[in-house]
C-alpha cells in the first residue's frame, strides 16, 4: 500500500519535532528513517500510524486520506523497542490477541493464521510456550508475529532491533527483508543505526532537526552525500572531516592547509571547482577505506593527491580488516586497510587520497561542492 506524507509539521508547545515532511513510500517498498536521537523519526512514524495528529499536512494510505482517522481504522500493525509480550499469555495467545478482542475472525480462522505467521517467522514449535521461555530473539520474532497476523497494509517499526545482541541483531535484519520481499509488504522502519539502515533499505530518509536531509537508495547517501551531516553519518568507522581548510593558488593549482602544515595539492579539475565557488575556505572529507600508504620519498601515481607523513596512534584488529587511526600535530586521520602486519603503533607512515573520492563541502553552509 502506498503512503504520502504531504507537509507534516508536529510541535510540542514551542519545540518542532517534525517540520514540512514529505515523503512518498511506494507499494511493497522498505523505506528506513535514519538520524540521530531526537530528530524526529518516531514522531514522524506516530504520525502514520495515528498515535500522534500532524498540527500540518496530510497523512494519506492508498488513495485515502487517514490524517484524522484513529489508528484502528487505518491498517496499519506496529512493532515497538520494548518487546511488551503479556508474561501471563502463551505466544499463541500474544500472537492472537487482537484478533481475539476484535471478535471478527472464527476460532478456526484465527488459528489458521496464528500458525501462518508462526511457520513464516519459523516460531511454530514454540507457540505453546511462554514468553519467558524465549529467548530475545525468539520474542521479538513472536511481536512481529502478533502484528503480522493482523494482516496490515502497512507495517510500522519503531527500532524493534535495539535491545538485542548484535548477533540476534543481524539475524531480524534478515528476516525482516526476507519477510518485505517474500509477502511484498510496505515497511517503514526507524532506527539510529546507519549499519542497518544500509543492509535492509530500499530507501533512506536522512533525517535530523526534524527536517529531511536526503532522501535516496543505501549507495546514493553513501557515495553522493548532499551536505556534511550525510556523509559524516553514513559509514563506519566515519568519514574523516577537516573543517575551514585554507587554500592557495600556486601556478595555477591550489594547494589546501589543513591546520598549520597538512597540505594537499589539488589538480585542475577541484581548483576550478573551488574558484568558481568564491569560498576562502572549505570543508575536506574523505572515507578510510579511500586512505591508502605510499612509500616515503615516493611519488604516488596520477590518480592519487598528495603525500602526508604522520604517525600510526591506534590500530584495531577485526581479522578481515584494521582500522588505523593516524595523527600529526593534533590532526587526525582514519584508514581502514586489509590485515597487515607492516602496521605498528608509534610508526610514521606516508598516506595518499585518491583525487576521484574526495569530497568537498562549502564551510559555511556545508553543502557539498563536489
Amino acid at each position: 500500500m502506498e503512503i504520502k506524507l504531504e507537509g507534516i509539521t508536529k510541535k510540542y508547545g514551542k519545540v518542532i519535532a517534525v517540520e514540512d515532511f514529505n515523503l512518498g513510500v511506494e507499494d511493497g517498498e522498505l523505506v528506513v528513517f535514519l538520524g540521530p536521537s531526537g530528530c524526529g523519526k518516531s514522531t514522524t512514524l506516530y504520525c502514520i500510524a495515528g498515535l500522534e495528529h500532524p498540527d500540518q499536512g496530510k497523512v494519506s494510505i492508498g488513495k485515502k486520506d487517514v490524517t484524522l482517522l484513529p489508528p484502528k481504522d487505518r491498517n496499519v500493525a506496529m512493532v515497538l523497542q520494548s518487546i511488551a509480550l503479556f508474561p501471563h499469555l502463551s505466544i499463541e495467545e500474544n500472537i492472537s490477541f487482537g484478533l481475539r478482542m476484535r471478535k471478527q475472525c472464527s476460532k478456526d480462522e484465527i488459528f489458521r493464521r496464528v500458525r501462518k505467521v508462526a511457520s513464516l517467522l519459523q516460531i511454530e514449535s514454540l507457540v505453546l510456550r511462554m514468553p519467558h521461555e524465549l529467548s530475545g530473539g525468539q520474542q521479538q520474532r513472536a511481536t512481529i508475529a502478533r502484528a503480522l497476523v493482523q494482516d496490515p497494509a502497512v507495517f510500522l517499526m519503531d527500532e524493534p532491533f535495539a535491545n538485542l545482541d548484535a548477533r540476534l541483531k543481524l539475524t531480524c535484519q534478515t528476516e525482516l527483508r526476507r519477510l518485505n520481499q517474500k509477502l511484498g509488504m510496505t515497511i517503514i522502519h526507524v532506527t539510529h543505526d546507519q549499519g542497518e539502515a544500509m543492509s535492509i533499505a530500499d530507501r533512506i530518509v536522512v533525517m535530523n532537526e526534524g527536517r529531511i536531509e536526503q532522501i535516496g537508495t543505501p549507495m546514493e547517501v553513501y557515495f553522493k552525500p548532499k551536505n556534511r551531516l550525510v556523509a559524516g553519518f553514513i559509514g563506519s568507522p566515519p568519514m574523516n572531516i577537516f573543517d575551514d581548510c585554507k587554500f592557495t593558488v600556486k601556478e595555477g593549482r591550489a594547494v589546501v592547509t589543513i591546520g598549520e602544515d597538512l597540505e594537499i595539492p589539488l589538480p585542475l579539475r577541484l581548483t576550478q571547482k573551488i574558484q568558481e565557488s568564491g569560498l576562502n575556505s572549505i570543508t575536506i572529507a574523505i572515507r578510510p577505506e579511500d586512505v591508502h600508504l605510499v612509500e616515503s620519498g615516493r611519488k604516488p601515481s596520477e590518480e592519487y593527491i598528495g603525500s602526508l607523513k604522520m604517525t600510526i596512534e591506534v590500530i584495531e584488529d577485526f581479522g578481515r580488516e584494521i582500522e588505523v587511526y593516524f595523527d600529526k600535530n593534533g590532526k587526525k586521520l582514519t584508514g581502514l586497510f586489509p590485515p597487515s602486519e607492516e602496521f605498528q603503533v608509534g610508526n610514521e607512515v606516508c598516506v595518499t587520497f585518491k583525487e576521484k573520492n574526495l569530497y568537498l563541502f562549502d564551510s559555511d553552509t556545508d553543502e557539498i561542492l563536489l
